[in-house]
């Protein structure tokens, strides 16, 4: 709590000076990880003044109070934390997601899960609590797909070793460059609960509020192994907004809103195996449509040739 106010009052004091020296950019990213400050202290008051200040920095900052990037395109204007995909243009994108994961579950799952296996933890530092993770036996895994089809030996070995999920990589990136959404990023990400390490320890994971870079990215999540409801529930709140991943059901978010997540297993999951409290999802990001010369490069395919 201590530490987390001291960078809160650096950056306030940093907001302040940007602010009179009309340094609209630099102002945008202090007070944006100004609120990220107050709300990891996790004192209720703290909370509170995190949301004033970013209600406070609406219309000047930002669209909307929710929505604080480090790097705001104002000519983007503010969707809400889940855009509706009719409008964005991607229904189609998604909709040949849902038909390939339908056909190809099985095999998504297996190879999703061998890679994340052969990857370990690597849990991205600050975003999780890590003695809390270590305490419930959870962990937080990220395996970039998009690394290794950078080059031409590495897709060869992602269709080799990974068909269905090089298949689904594809499928998403032809599908968004058509909707005028290159895909610039994917991997998989995955969520695991394992024994508590100590007696009475609730298995929970909790990834802590956070934005994204911009808000000329969009994120999809296609989930490709859930655990049970019975066993436990995942959930993804984005602006006040709250979901669950569902397996097979493909979802459009705006990670430049503040967004968070909870894997908790349930009161009767009991002595349930780590394989059985696994959620695994594939991570992609989107340029967002109109975002033009904002968006980052895109992301190779696994079958470019």
């Amino acid at each position: 709590v201590a530490a987390g106010r001291a960078a809160a009052e650096a950056l306030r004091g940093l907001a302040g000076a940007a602010r009179r020296l009309g340094d609209e950019a630099t102002e945008r990213r202090a007070t944006s990880r100004l609120v990220t400050a107050l709300q990891w202290t996790g004192d209720s008051r703290d909370a509170a003044e995190a949301e004033a200040v970013a209600r406070a920095a609406e219309g000047r900052l930002w669209g909307d109070w929710r929505q604080r990037p480090l790097d705001y395109v104002p000519a983007l204007p503010p969707r809400g934390g889940f855009p509706d995909p009719d409008i964005a243009g991607l229904s189609a994108a998604l909709g040949a997601l849902r038909a390939l994961t339908a056909l190809r579950d099985d095999a998504l799952a297996a190879e999703a899960s061998a890679f994340v296996a052969a990857a370990g933890a690597t849990q991205p530092e600050g975003l999780v609590d890590a003695r809390a993770a270590a305490l419930a036996g959870a962990s937080w895994t990220h395996v970039r797909l998009d690394a290794m089809a950078a080059t031409a030996d590495g897709r060869e070995a992602m269709r080799e070793r990974a068909p269905a999920v090089a298949m689904l990589a594809h499928a998403l990136c032809a599908a968004a460059q058509d909707a005028g959404a290159p895909v610039l990023s994917y991997r998989l990400s995955a969520l695991t609960l394992g024994m508590p390490a100590e007696e009475g320890a609730r298995r929970r994971l909790h990834i802590r509020p956070h934005v994204g870079p911009t808000n000329a990215h969009w994120t999809v999540h296609v989930p490709l192994i859930m655990p049970s409801r019975e066993l436990a529930t995942a959930k993804l709140t984005v602006g006040g907004e709250r979901r669950e991943w569902r397996l097979g059901e493909p979802i459009l978010f705006d990670d430049s809103y503040e967004h968070e997540v909870t894997f908790e297993a349930a009161t009767g999951a009991g002595e349930a195996r780590q394989e059985e409290l696994k959620r695994i999802v594939f991570d992609a990001t989107l340029a967002r449509p109109g975002a033009g010369a904002a968006a980052a490069p895109p992301a190779a395919s696994p079958f470019d040739m």
